[in-house]
C-alpha cells in the first residue's frame, strides 16, 4: 500500500492531479476487466487481423498476459511477420502460449514446437490449443539446454499460472523443481520434432544453454530467424547471461558464426534486449 501511496503522490507532483486522475482511472479499469474476464472464464486478444482466445482462470493470469501482449506488440508482430504459412516455428520458454497460440494461427500447414517446463504453464497451454481449435502445436515438456537429464527449476512459492520469471536455478534462495531437461539437437536427431525456419527464444538468462543445444538447428540453411531475448545483469529477481558464463556481445558473435546477420530490434530499459537474427 505504501508504494501505491508513494506513486501516486510522485505521479501528482510531476504530472499534476489531472494525469492521477487518468492513471487512477486505467488502473481501476483494468482491474475490473481483468476480475469480470476471470468470472467468464476466457478472453481475446487481436492481432495481425488474427484472434486468439485464452483462459482467464484468475484476474492475474488475465492481467500478465495482457500486460505481456501490450509490452511486447511490436516485437509479435515482427515475429508473425517473418512466419511462413509452412513454417516450422520453436518457442522456447513458451509460457502460457501467447507466441504460440498466434505463431500456430499464422502457419495453419506448418508446426509450432512449444518448449514449457513449469507444470502449470503447460497445462493453460494445453487448454488454450484446445480452446482454440490447433492441432498444430507441440508442447514439449522440458526446459530447452545443453544437456539431457534433469535440473532445478525455480518457481514461485504456490502454483503461479502464468509466472514469467521461473528459470533454471543458478543458486539462489527461492522454491525449486526438478524438471527434465533436452536439447533442440538431439530431438531434432531422434526424430521427435522437425526442424525450425523460426525460433524465438525467452529463458530468463538460459539463453547460452538454449543455444548449445541448439547448434546444429541454428546453424542450418533453413533456419531463417531467430529472435532472443537477453537478459542482462542488474535484475535481482532472475537471474542473467552472466549467470551463465556468456555476454551479449557473445551471443551476438556465435549467431553471425552461424551464418546470421544480427540487429538489436528492441530494448527494455537497461535489463533486456532483443536481437533478431537472420540470414
Amino acid at each position: 500500500m505504501t508504494s501505491l501511496v508513494d506513486r501516486g503522490i510522485s505521479v501528482f507532483r510531476e504530472d499534476g492531479a489531472l494525469i492521477l486522475l487518468k492513471k487512477t482511472l486505467q488502473k481501476v479499469y483494468r482491474e475490473i476487466y481483468c476480475k469480470s474476464m476471470a468470472a467468464r472464464g476466457h478472453y481475446s486478444l487481436k492481432l495481425t487481423n488474427r484472434t486468439v482466445e485464452f483462459s482467464a482462470e484468475t484476474p492475474t493470469l488475465v492481467r500478465r498476459n495482457r500486460q505481456r501482449f501490450k509490452s511486447e506488440s511490436k516485437e509479435l508482430r515482427d515475429f508473425l511477420g517473418a512466419i511462413k504459412e509452412d513454417d516450422v516455428v520453436y518457442d522456447v520458454g513458451a509460457n502460457t502460449g501467447l507466441y504460440s497460440l498466434f505463431a500456430a494461427k499464422k502457419c495453419p500447414q506448418g508446426t509450432v514446437v512449444a518448449f514449457e517446463p513449469y507444470p502449470p504453464n503447460i497445462r493453460v497451454l494445453q487448454q488454450d490449443i484446445t480452446r482454440n481449435g490447433l492441432d498444430n502445436v507441440t508442447v514439449i515438456k522440458s526446459a530447452l539446454s545443453d544437456s539431457v537429464g534433469e535440473i532445478k527449476f525455480s518457481q514461485p512459492n504456490d502454483d503461479d499460472i502464468g509466472y514469467g520469471s521461473s528459470s533454471i536455478n543458478t543458486g539462489g534462495t527461492r522454491e525449486e523443481i526438478t524438471v527434465p531437461t533436452t536439447t533442440g539437437d538431439t530431438l531434432v536427431a531422434d526424430d521427435k520434432i522437425p526442424p525450425a525456419n523460426v525460433v524465438k527464444i525467452d529463458v530468463e538468462g538460459a539463453e547460452p544453454l538454449v543455444l548449445d543445444g541448439l547448434e546444429q538447428v541454428l546453424s542450418a540453411p533453413s533456419c531463417r530467424v531467430v529472435y532472443c531475448e537477453v537478459h542482462l545483469p542488474g535484475v535481482s529477481k532472475r537471474p542473467s547471461i552472466q549467470d551463465f558464463g556468456s555476454s551479449l556481445e557473445e551471443l551476438e558473435f556465435r549467431l553471425k558464426e552461424w551464418g546470421f546477420s544480427v540487429q538489436r530490434l528492441q530494448t527494455k530499459g537497461d535489463s533486456e534486449i532483443t536481437l533478431k537474427a537472420k540470414k
